[in-house]
């Protein structure tokens, strides 16, 4: 009875453990958007090839497609996001499978048997709520929609983030940067006056 009472918890810390980690990878995401700090290496992907085709001249047509596509695609030590969320949900149909193995096994006695269906059913409710308050696939329609809407309409924020950068800059690295920054604008001005 104990070993199965403690694969239960195992799998219950293992289901909280991912959730959260699913929780924080999500709302990482979301602040990196909005701060515009490109930290989180999914989120400088997508602008990073949005950009690329807006300067060959592609079109993206469903820039929402383009977002979801690039995001699903994403692994996450070595698991896509949608895979990360069926794991999570498998602990729960796991530890269902060990209470009532437990309930086959302990036939004889009733006690044992009422310990680990009852610590098998809370670990469920458990990883049921966790589940529900987490919500991973809200927050990653929350990610697409605000990724999107900062593409479209935010070409503005992408300039100012490379000027946060670019105060993060000391000395000469600054003064460079700052050098580099006047040729660029030099160059589009001169390209907008030839076209």
């Amino acid at each position: 009875m104990r070993a199965v009472v403690i694969m239960i918890v195992a799998l219950f810390v293992g289901g909280m453990v991912v959730w959260l980690s699913l929780f924080k990878y999500c709302c990482m995401m979301i602040n990196d958007i909005r701060s515009g700090t490109r930290r989180v290496h999914v989120i400088r992907k997508v602008i990073q090839k949005y950009d690329d085709c807006r300067k060959l001249d592609i079109s993206v047509n469903n820039v929402e497609v383009f977002v979801e596509k690039i995001l699903e695609s994403e692994k996450i030590c070595g698991l896509r996001l949608k895979e990360w969320e069926r794991l999570a949900g498998s602990f729960k149909y796991i530890i269902v499978l060990l209470g009532i193995f437990s309930g086959i096994i302990l036939k004889g006695n009733t006690d044992e048997i009422y310990i680990c269906v009852a610590v098998a059913a809370m670990c469920c409710v458990g990883l049921h709520f966790m589940d529900r308050l987490t919500d991973a696939k809200g927050y990653f329609k929350d990610t697409v929609v605000e990724l999107v809407d900062y593409l479209e309409n935010s070409g503005a924020v992408r300039s100012q983030a490379g000027k946060v950068m670019a105060s993060k800059l000391k000395g000469k690295a600054a003064s460079e940067f700052v050098k580099m920054n006047k040729r660029y604008e030099k160059i589009c001005a001169a390209k907008g006056h030839l076209s």
